[in-house]
């Protein structure tokens, strides 16, 4: 297998890669072409592209959308969207994809030179790739799992209520009645105006959201760069069904807005908000239940939280699973030294998190885009 570099836009690979996500059964909807090219859209130009494409003779058989940031002399290899979404993986076909993360590996080894570190976040639990690296010589240090919390999803909604406690059982069945009985609606926003506007009133329903709570929302989602990746997304991603835009109401007043990626076999929450006066109603309570309730109708599997262990998420009944995270370095000195700087910085982060601080930021340690976990712990209405 031969690895090529793509340096140009990730729309210029949109065939194979439709193709790659249509074969991977393991892929989300976080590594499909759209997703990649909303982020595109928006923040392209603060990234060098370093898709890496494996090839078996004339056959694509992986990709793995990767870019280069720069902090300070630091080149960080990472992927191409960043931290976004919180899940990251080598898009392949399941019969290569041994050889395809052996082929990568040696890939990342032979060409060195053009980075300094590699951080990859969001990775499966078991995923392959840091002893691929290791087999090519490359220096790794794997993090512990994070969190990310997510229910198994049975047959039918009762018997998933049934294995809850009596008390949440009934407080889901609550919540529900608001819904099924008209005092709260909920209606999936379609149409480019549509996603724009709802959009837009979820993003400043959000901040004020965080605000009233007293908690300081990342930077980053409080910008309009934000806001048009999620609109760009949206325009892209719902049509394709892999984005569930829902508007909630109380009569005529805004209650809630809900981004929610979906697959055939998943359904991931992203971004919920709701609006705090109406805090009494357990909008993010409606709206989580509605999800469980709708995906077990529409045969998923699984319901994901998304990254970071929020309290909220496990009164649905969600075990943790967990996200890979490593750094790697190559061989050269200044390699070695970022990869120490960028270990360092992770230890210190999470030192900071195990002692209940908000660790702080620095350019080496993220890059333009958020985390995953950065503005997911709302909702718990």
């Amino acid at each position: 297998m031969q690895v090529e570099i793509h340096r140009g836009p990730p729309d210029d690979l949109r065939d194979v890669w439709d193709e790659l996500l249509a074969a991977d059964a393991d892929a989300t909807p976080f590594a499909s072409p759209e997703w990649h090219s909303a982020w595109w859209q928006v923040w392209g130009d603060r990234v060098e592209p370093w898709l890496a494409v494996v090839r078996d003779g004339n056959d694509v058989c992986a990709l793995a959308p990767l870019a280069i940031t720069r902090h300070g002399p630091i080149r960080a290899l990472r992927p191409l969207t960043g931290d976004h979404g919180g899940h990251w993986n080598v898009i392949a076909r399941p019969a290569g994809r041994p050889e395809a993360y052996t082929a990568l590996a040696r890939a990342l080894a032979e060409r060195g030179t053009e980075w300094d570190t590699l951080i990859l976040r969001g990775l499966p639990p078991a995923s392959p790739l840091a002893g691929a690296l290791q087999a090519q010589g490359l220096r790794v240090r794997t993090a512990p799992l994070q969190p990310c919390p997510g229910l198994e999803l049975p047959r039918t909604f009762e018997e998933y209520l049934a294995a809850l406690p009596r008390s949440r059982r009934e407080n889901l069945r609550r919540h529900l009645r608001r819904l099924d009985g008209g005092t709260v609606s909920l209606h999936e926003v379609q149409g480019d105006r549509d996603l724009g506007r709802t959009i837009a009133d979820g993003h400043a329903l959000r901040q004020r959201q965080w605000a009233v709570r007293g908690k300081r929302l990342y930077r980053l989602h409080r910008t309009s760069e934000f806001r048009d990746f999620l609109v760009a997304a949206a325009r892209l991603l719902v049509p394709k069904g892999r984005m569930l835009v829902w508007e909630m109401r109380q009569g005529e007043t805004l209650a809630g807005v809900h981004l929610n990626l979906v697959d055939d076999d998943t359904f991931y929450v992203y971004i919920p908000t709701f609006e705090p006066a109406l805090a009494r109603l357990g909008i993010g309570k409606i709206a989580t239940a509605f999800g469980i309730r709708s995906s077990i109708e529409a045969g998923r599997r699984r319901f994901d939280f998304g990254t970071g262990g929020d309290a909220y998420k496990y009164f649905f009944g969600a075990r943790d699973i967990g996200t890979a995270s490593i750094i790697a370095s190559g061989r050269s000195t200044r390699s070695r030294a970022a990869f120490v700087a960028a270990d360092g910085a992770r230890r210190l982060r999470g030192g900071r998190e195990a002692l209940g601080g908000s660790a702080s930021r620095t350019r080496a340690q993220a890059p333009e885009v958020p985390r995953a976990d950065d503005g997911l712990r709302s909702g718990r209405g």
